[in-house]
């Protein structure tokens, strides 16, 4: 492990000899929109230069980057349907 991190490097679940990358393809990376079933199957199958107490940090993180993300999506919505609302009231 590299003196500059304290984490575990994730491997890919599908070729634990490769990083994960999704130019490798679906099963080589954790998408941040995926359900926490997928997310959960990929981590606990993943193999990793630490131990299990690890992959789970890894998914919660991986959940709690999921939220923020549809977090903000809503919000950006939200905000995307006022501006709407004022530019129709706007131009009456």
């Amino acid at each position: 492990m590299s003196p500059y991190t304290e984490s575990a490097k994730n491997l890919s679940p599908a070729d634990p000899t490769k990083k994960m990358s999704k130019s490798l393809g679906a099963q080589h990376f954790i998408g941040l929109f995926e359900s926490e079933e997928s997310i959960r199957k990929k981590i606990r199958s993943s193999v990793t230069d630490s131990d299990n107490e690890s992959n789970e940090m890894i998914f919660e993180m991986s959940s709690q980057a999921r939220k923020i993300a549809q977090g903000t999506i809503r919000e950006v919505r939200e905000l995307t349907g006022l501006l709407n609302m004022k530019t129709s009231l706007m131009k009456s």
